[in-house]
């Protein structure tokens, strides 16, 4: 006999279930106090973890409190306007943690040549905004509601933009749906090299729309999840990376050919695919350990999908990294070990250097880390 159960019912058992398990997660408290230089309580300073939807304003105590992380590797940012930006790497594992925090007053740096308004700046601001959110779909999208916040620096003998800004630099990303709050730590162009190195923390807030606006953002933040490093690195943790499209070879070297009137990237690489057996070691419950060092990191899920796994001897070939239509990285770590949580976070900042597709991907196409695609 075959029982037939109602859509409707298997609907409302899988919120169910899906409810019972956010209520099982362990959500643990960081919790803190904000102080000046006089050591005096400070009212008003946002508090927020890079990269997230989380964050808070401290009370009139200086008291902040975030209550809704899990276990994992966190950037914990304090910024008042008139104090050095405070971060701090935050490790939870199973318990709360409690976080101090020295607000110092930040000097007031005279910078000769600082551009401000005018037909340069506006030139430099469309240099910056170009390097800045991208030149993808979704970076096409993106508003910068605030510009004069920046000031551009260019050194002519170097060929050097950079690039600071007073405030947060708020963001529109109508094609994903967020509002991004930015704060700028560093932004260096090489006009000669083509080449942008750009640090900064990133507040994530929902855009409102209605239901179709909605099914939109899902649509492309799923198209932006893909591929991505956050993407890889939640598969390396689960060691899955070939279910999840990832194709990884062992990275031999890397050069410059020259290729017309210019140099370009190529990379000789071991077409054997890497077993992530080898390279983690689960730490506890939320962190493994990566142990490599130089990867190239292909996303291709049809050829993943198919790729052979039992090759046995090495075969080198010369690639151009920067193949038009190949999504292709080349990822190297310059510690010993880069250790990552399930989302795709890191405990150390500096961990990863990357070039290729997933380094191609700006702040137009970022995702906050509590992101979750849907489920297939």
């Amino acid at each position: 006999m075959t029982l037939s159960v109602p859509k409707t019912w298997l609907f409302t058992l899988l919120a169910v279930l899906m409810s019972a398990f956010a209520s099982a997660q362990t959500f643990i408290p960081v919790n803190g106090t904000v102080v000046d230089e006089k050591g005096e309580l400070v009212k008003g300073a946002t508090v927020f973890i890079s990269g997230s939807q989380f964050n808070t304003v401290t009370d009139e105590k200086g008291e902040f409190h975030i209550n809704s992380l899990t276990a994992g590797s966190y950037q914990l940012i304090v910024q008042l306007i008139g104090y050095e930006i405070f971060d701090r790497t935050v490790i939870l594992q199973d318990k709360p943690v409690e976080v101090n925090v020295p607000l110092i007053i930040k000097p007031i740096a005279l910078a000769e040549v600082t551009i401000g308004p005018g037909d340069a700046w506006d030139s430099y601001f469309n240099l910056f905004r170009g390097q800045f959110l991208g030149t993808s779909r979704f970076a096409d999208g993106c508003e910068i509601l605030n510009p004069r916040v920046l000031s551009f620096n260019y050194n002519k003998s170097k060929g050097v933009l950079t690039a600071q800004a007073n405030d947060f630099i708020l963001i529109d990303n109508k094609r994903l749906g967020y509002h991004i709050r930015y704060l700028l730590r560093d932004f260096q162009f090489t006009v000669n090299g083509n080449t942008a190195i750009f640090d900064g923390d990133a507040l994530f807030e929902e855009m409102e729309g209605s239901k179709g606006r909605r099914e939109d953002w899902a649509r492309n933040r799923y198209d932006a999840y893909k591929g991505s490093l956050m993407h890889y690195l939640r598969a390396v943790y689960a060691n899955n990376t070939l279910k999840e499209g990832f194709i990884t070879n062992s990275l031999i070297k890397g050069y410059l050919k020259a290729d017309g009137d210019a140099n370009v990237p190529w990379v000789t690489v071991d077409t054997r695919p890497i077993q992530f057996d080898t390279l983690i070691r689960k730490i506890d419950t939320a962190f493994v350990s990566l142990r490599t060092n130089q990867l190239y990191v292909t996303y291709s899920p049809k050829k993943a999908g198919s790729f052979k796994t039992d090759l046995k001897l090495a075969a080198l070939k010369d690639i151009r990294l920067d193949n038009n239509g190949t999504e292709s990285t080349m990822v190297k770590l310059p510690f010993k070990q880069a250790i990552i949580d399930r989302r795709g976070n890191y405990t150390n900042y500096r961990a990863f250097f990357i070039h290729g597709d997933m380094a191609s991907r700006r702040i137009g196409d970022k995702l906050p880390f509590d992101y979750e695609p849907p489920v297939k």
